[in-house]
């Protein structure tokens, strides 16, 4: 595999890759095994504007074999506060966080 590089703040890249980590353990029943996939992958697309230029990013995508979210409850996922877990279980801000770092990140 190349290398890749990317202009990113690591401890905050490492704060939402944590986050999806534990909402991933969290999500499994205790009988259950987990399984986290993690891969990184270099991406060129066409850059907004139809000018023909293209840009290369890193793309960091991650599955799990947890239960989910209910459809119903998706376009919840990154309100702060908002937590499908039982009481005192995290802050309730882990989603909404990661949303604006990897927004701040471009991404």
């Amino acid at each position: 595999m190349e290398s890749s590089f990317a202009l990113a703040d690591s401890t905050q890249l490492e704060q939402v890759i944590l986050n999806l980590c534990l909402n991933a353990r969290d999500s499994l029943p205790s009988n259950s095994t987990g399984i986290i996939e993690i891969g990184i992958e270099n991406v060129i697309q066409h850059t907004p504007g139809g000018d023909g230029t293209t840009a290369e990013f890193v793309m960091i995508a991650m599955r799990d074999n947890g239960c989910g979210i209910p459809d119903s409850m998706r376009y919840r996922i990154f309100e702060p506060f908002f937590t499908t877990k039982e009481s005192g279980r995290g802050t309730d801000l882990g989603l909404s966080m990661a949303q604006e770092i990897v927004c701040e990140h471009g991404g």
